[in-house]
């Protein structure tokens, strides 16, 4: 447990960043113009990552009323910190100081009417946002943030861009974490306590599926994220690790690791329903199924670790994090850590309260008579 442990303790410090051109190799022709553009040598770094703030008004943009409220709101967002210019079609137009008619005509006149035609639709209007970070920052995703508190009173406004696209992603995938990450092993472990029948059997394979996925993950960190084996594996070190492959690694890891703890409990609970004997029944166990679990993690090394040897991060991150997962499982964690505490807790890895076992066997009775 400490050496698991240990290995997962980098996940502490897991940053989540979303994948950009580094993920390809250096050759690559997207790579090569994404790091032109990223360069602020070479190009204003905020014009890759601007914002496209689309506003709906009630009535025609060109309104005095909508006009006076888009031109504030404008104004607004250029005076949030990190925003290097705002663009809108209506910066010439002014309804303090221009009366009606010279609205209309300003308006009927290049470049202004050329820019009313790309950026006004009926009541929906366009303003661009430029930023001073490069889009996949931190930073950026904080200026994100402020311009999404900008108040818009009476307006409808969305926000998007690459930017947003890269904050939303990740709230996204947080909000179905918390739901997905619950339902998975809620219903794992109604699923071992009903095939089972014991409390401890299941609330034991759930923590150790999740110690070993713990593990996993302290690695995926430690090579991607701190960079080492980066010269062997043939990447560039990342600030941190695709907002996605956490999610995937666990749906992934968590029932590979349920399967091979369903092989070797099914052979010590047939053992120990033959013999009464804990301490028989998990050698029993450990040897019939010893084979079969170690014969199926190489098919799966060797399958998954073909992502590792390829040029894209984001498959090489698959291949490393699932990879590990499996070989500590089939390990430190099946091999030695659940015999051990099978051992450990003797009778106890059985135990059921009466009445939940009662209401198992008569839901198994009712099932019965209805088939």
């Amino acid at each position: 447990v400490v050496v698991l442990l240990a290995i997962a303790s980098p996940v502490l410090r897991m940053e989540s960043v979303p994948p950009d051109a580094r993920i390809f190799p250096p050759s690559s022709e997207v790579r090569r113009v994404d790091e032109a553009l990223s360069d602020p040598a070479r190009f204003d770094p905020g014009g890759a990552s601007a914002m496209q703030v689309i506003v709906r008004t009630v009535g025609a943009p060109l309104e005095v009323r909508n006009l006076r409220a888009l031109r504030a709101y404008a104004a607004r967002i250029a005076a949030v910190e990190g925003v290097r210019k705002v663009r809108t079609p209506f910066d010439e137009l002014d309804p303090d100081s221009l009366t009606p008619e010279e609205l209309e005509r300003k308006a009927a006149v290049d470049p202004v009417a050329t820019e009313l035609v790309h950026m006004v639709h009926e009541e929906t209007s366009l303003i661009v946002a430029n930023g001073e970070h490069p889009w996949s920052s931190p930073a950026a995703a904080k200026v994100l943030r402020a311009v999404r508190e900008v108040p818009h009173t009476g307006l409808e406004v969305k926000i998007g861009g690459p930017t947003a696209q890269m904050v939303d992603l990740n709230a996204t995938l947080r909000a179905y974490g918390r739901v997905a990450v619950p339902l998975v092993i809620g219903w794992s472990f109604l699923m071992l306590l009903g095939a089972f029948r014991s409390v401890v059997v299941p609330l034991k394979a759930v923590l150790m599926n999740v110690l070993s996925l713990g593990a996993s993950y302290g690695l995926l960190v430690w090579v991607f994220q701190d960079g080492h084996f980066s010269g062997l594996l043939g990447f560039e070190r990342l600030e941190g690790i695709d907002p996605t492959i956490p999610l995937v690694m666990f749906a992934v890891v968590f029932g590979l690791s349920m399967d091979y703890e369903v092989f070797l409990l099914s052979r010590i609970r047939e053992e120990w329903l033959r013999s009464g004997d804990n301490q028989g029944s998990v050698i029993f166990g450990l040897a019939h199924t010893g084979r079969i679990i170690t014969s199926a993690a190489l098919i799966l090394l060797v399958v998954i670790g073909a992502f590792a040897a390829g040029q894209i991060v984001y498959a090489q991150q698959i291949g490393v994090g699932v990879g590990a997962a499996i070989a500590l499982d089939v390990t430190l964690v099946r091999a030695l850590l659940v015999p051990a505490t099978m051992q450990l807790l003797g009778d106890w890895n059985w135990w059921m309260p009466r009445w939940l076992r009662l209401s198992l066997a008569r839901g198994a009775a009712g099932a019965t008579q209805a088939r």
